[in-house]
C-alpha cells in the first residue's frame, strides 16, 4: 500500500482508497532460472488479486482458475479495492469502522464510503484524465459510472462466491 500525506486531508494509510494508497509499483524478482523469462511490465491498471494467478501461470502449476482472480495480464484494466480502516462515523472514537470500497480503471475511480450506521452510502466519482489528483468528485451518474458499479458489484459478488466458509487456523 501507499502512504497518504494530507493528499485528500488524511496522514497515514487506509484511511481512504484514492491513488496514493491503493496505486503503487510492485516488483517481483523470480528466483534464478526463472529470472530471463519472467519479464512482464504491465502498465495499465491491474489488481494485485491477481498476483496469485499471475504467479502460478508463470510457473506452469496448474490452478483451479475458476476459484482464483485472473491473472495480471488478464485483468481487464479494472482494480477492486476495499477496507473496513476509515474515518470513524462520529469523527471519533474508533477508526476501523466504516467500510470503503472502490473501483479504478486507468482513466476513472468510482469510492464508496458508509456515511450513518443506517446503511447510507455515499458514491464519488472522479474523471482521472481531467483530475488526475481526484480533487473534484462528480455526482455518480451516467454511463461511466454505471459501468464501474456493475464492475463493482460483479467484484463483490465474486468475493462473497469464493470468501472461505470459517476462518483458518491461527487467522485474524
Amino acid at each position: 500500500h501507499g502512504e497518504e500525506f494530507y493528499d485528500h486531508g488524511l496522514l497515514g494509510h487506509g484511511s481512504q482508497l484514492h491513488d496514493e494508497t491503493i496505486r503503487v509499483p510492485l516488483f517481483v524478482v523470480p528466483p534464478g532460472a526463472l529470472a530471463g523469462d519472467a519479464g512482464l511490465d504491465l502498465r495499465e491498471t491491474v489488481s494485485t488479486a491477481g498476483l496469485f494467478a499471475e504467479i502460478l501461470d508463470l510457473l506452469d502449476v496448474p490452478f483451479d482458475a475458476a476459484s482464483a482472480r485472473p491473472p495480471l495480464r488478464r485483468s481487464g484494466g479494472v482494480a477492486f479495492s476495499e477496507t473496513n480502516k476509515g474515518i470513524a462515523l462520529d469523527g471519533q472514537g474508533d477508526i476501523l469502522r466504516r467500510p470503503l470500497r472502490a473501483i479504478r480503471t486507468d482513466d476513472r475511480l468510482l469510492v464508496s464510503r458508509a456515511v450513518d450506521d443506517g446503511g447510507h452510502v455515499e458514491w464519488e466519482l472522479f474523471d482521472l484524465v481531467a483530475d488526475p489528483g481526484a480533487l473534484a468528485p462528480q455526482p455518480a451518474e451516467g454511463a461511466a459510472a454505471e459501468r464501474l458499479l456493475e464492475a463493482m458489484r460483479r467484484a463483490l459478488q465474486w468475493s462473497e462466491e469464493h470468501r472461505a466458509a470459517e476462518r483458518a487456523p491461527g487467522g485474524d
